[in-house]
Formats: C-alpha cells, sequence, structure tokens
C-alpha cells in the first residue's frame, strides 16, 4: 500500500462531468518530508469498550505524540472519530476511513461529507482502500472526486494505490 495523487474530476461522477486538469499546485509541501505512520482499524473493533482498550493502549505506548519528525494518525470509523480525537488529544491525529464525494449542496441519506469531518475537527481521509475498491467496487474516478472534495474542504488525503 503507498500514497501517490491522481487527477480528479471538477464534480462528482455520478454527474457525468468531464475531468479537470490536474492541480497546478506540487503535491509535495514542505511537511510531507516528515514521516507518516498511519494506521486503518477497519471496523474490527466495534464497541467502546473494545476502542477505549486501544486507545488507552495508544496513548500509555505514544503519550503526546510518535518521536521527533514522525505524524502519528489512527485511522477510525465515522462513528469513533471524536472517541479517538478527546482521548488521543494533539499529539495523534484521528483521520477518517472514507469520506463522500458528491459536492456540498447534494444532501443524502447515510453519507459523511468532508465539510462534516472537517467541522469535528478532522485533518486526514484515507481514500481508495482495497477493501472499498475490492468490495465495494469503488473505482479510480470516484476516488478521484473523493480526493478533490477532500482537498477542497481543507483536509489531507491519504492515498492508497492498488497494485498495477
Amino acid at each position: 500500500m503507498g500514497t501517490g495523487a491522481s487527477t480528479s474530476p471538477s464534480t462528482s461522477p455520478k454527474s457525468g462531468a468531464k475531468p479537470a486538469e490536474p492541480a497546478s499546485k506540487p503535491a509535495a509541501t514542505p511537511q510531507s518530508s516528515r514521516l507518516f505512520v498511519g494506521a486503518n482499524w477497519k471496523c474490527s473493533l466495534e464497541t467502546v469498550e473494545e476502542v477505549d482498550k486501544l486507545l488507552g493502549e495508544m496513548v500509555a505506548c505514544f503519550g503526546a505524540g510518535g518521536p521527533e519528525g514522525v505524524e502519528l494518525c489512527v485511522f477510525a470509523p465515522y462513528v469513533f472519530i471524536e472517541r479517538a480525537k478527546y482521548t488521543l488529544g494533539t499529539g495523534i491525529h484521528v483521520g477518517s476511513q472514507n469520506a463522500w464525494d458528491a459536492a456540498e449542496g447534494f444532501a443524502c441519506t447515510g453519507v459523511v461529507s468532508a465539510k462534516m469531518l472537517k467541522g469535528i475537527g478532522c485533518r486526514w481521509v484515507l481514500l481508495g482502500h482495497s477493501d472499498r475498491r475490492n468490495v465495494l467496487g469503488e473505482t479510480d474516478v470516484l476516488i478521484s472526486a473523493k480526493v478533490r472534495q477532500c482537498l477542497e474542504a481543507g483536509l489531507n488525503v491519504n492515498i492508497t494505490m492498488p497494485g498495477r
């Protein structure tokens, strides 16, 4: 699993719009030279007790954060993001495992937008995971739309790219 960047369409692929030109901003920033370590707990923890145990172990192990020059992030399911943020404090980032791709103003039941994630203090979103590609059928076009929405909302994106 690696990270990379992709060209993203100007609107949701559901709208049938053509892809936009790649963003003119460089993909790397001065902060990106830091080592990033992200952990995705998928939905393997389903109860508050299991989550609290894991978060307690993380605090015991990492305290206020990782070693100098290392950015730590745990990608939590939506329902545990705020609990993880509260328990971990500011030393370990909490990211979302997904975000919805539709443009602002398009409301739909059961989804979480990039703007919602930003609003609760998320800084990172994990997109393109093989589970979502292989099991749920997410395509590069859909993932590109999600990337665009997240970047426009001011979120950092960790893109997992399939081996090809």
